[in-house]
């Protein structure tokens, strides 16, 4: 048996034994969870019964861990027992139990999917396991590298939106996509990232190299920034996705500029008011593909430009046992992201 991170949609986390993976496909490594960081955009919208889309419950959470392989199967080829691995999620191990998607647990299957590939299989069968990349051993270290989901996923997000040299940026939000965005934005080569967020997050945010940081609550302020900007930005990205959040900052947008909402607080609800801009934009809804942008990732860890600090309560490491508590750490802002040891 293995201990997981269980959510029912109603009662607050729990963790509980459930069953250990075991091998089923040649393709299937099975892998020793070590460490998983929480996130504010899917693991408490799940928690809280929120999520964009439709949960089946009970389930486990947990999708930004890193894990170690211990076993593989017969035809795995680009995994060895002792490589470090992201995104190993739990498959469920009993009747009614499901992932979502499961790396808040001991245990957990990564498929080797770039053989899978190569043998033939159907794109549909191995598509999903792209997420299980290797990190070269000694580059990161494995609670750090538990940023590298985030970080692909947001600098995958600004390349595809098309944020490049000389560019000019407003992100609204400096949760820890907000801060990545902001972050990836310039190593893009953005000429002027300037971000609206909490004042409590000033100091995380001060690690960036942004041009300006605005307090959210500091009406003055916003009010100037708008004014003197007006029709000047390439870009403006909502990193929360709350409702009404760029309508200040709409007439900043220059003409053909494009305008984005990364996050999910009001999915169903949320509201654009163009008619606030005195242009035409682009708004850009095709997301992100995390998986592309691992080398990327890996090269900007290797070349020292990602600091997993300005993110991470390292201070604070939760023991498997209480990783509900790092979740109430995360919810009542001591830190931007917690962090789960996963095995005792």
């Amino acid at each position: 048996m293995m201990k997981a991170l269980i959510v029912d949609g109603k009662t607050p986390p729990r963790v509980r034994e459930i069953g250990e993976p075991v091998i089923r496909s040649p393709y299937d490594a099975i892998c020793e969870n070590l460490y998983c960081a929480t996130c504010t955009g899917t693991d408490l919208h799940i928690i809280h019964g929120i999520f964009s889309v439709p949960v089946t419950y009970p389930t486990v959470i947990g999708h930004e861990s890193v894990a170690r392989v211990v076993e593989v199967g017969e035809k795995v080829r680009s995994f060895r027992p002792g490589d470090l691995v992201t995104r190993v999620g739990a498959h469920p191990m009993e009747e009614g139990l499901n992932a979502h998607w499961g790396g808040m647990s001991q245990l957990g299957l990564a498929k080797d999917h770039l053989t899978m590939r190569l043998d033939g299989l159907p794109e549909a069968e191995c598509r999903p396991y792209r997420v299980n990349n290797r990190i070269p051993e000694g580059l990161i270290d494995p609670v750090d590298a538990t940023m590298i989901i985030t970080w692909r996923e947001t600098l995958s997000y600004v390349t595809r939106m098309g944020v490049a040299g000389g560019a000019r940026v407003l992100v609204s939000g400096s949760g820890a996509n907000g801060l990545s965005i902001a972050r990836m934005a310039l190593l893009r080569g953005a000429a002027h990232v300037c971000m609206v967020g909490s004042g409590t997050r000033r100091q995380n945010a001060g690690g960036l190299e942004l041009s300006g940081y605005l307090d959210y609550r500091d009406e003055d302020a916003l009010d100037r920034y708008a004014r003197d900007n007006e029709g000047r930005l390439d870009f403006l990205i909502d990193a929360t996705g709350k409702n009404g959040s760029l309508n200040r900052f709409l007439p900043c947008i220059r003409r053909g500029g494009t305008i984005s909402c990364y996050g999910k607080d009001d999915y169903h609800g949320y509201a654009l008011s163009p008619f606030l801009t005195r242009t035409s934009f682009t708004f850009y809804n095709s997301g992100y593909d995390e998986c592309e942008a691992h080398q990327d990732v890996l090269d900007l860890i290797r070349a020292g430009r990602l600091d997993a600090g300005l993110w991470l309560d390292r201070a604070n490491i939760f023991p498997m046992d209480e990783a509900p508590a790092a979740y109430r750490h995360v919810e009542e802002k001591r830190a931007v992201k917690a962090v789960v040891a996963l095995q005792e």
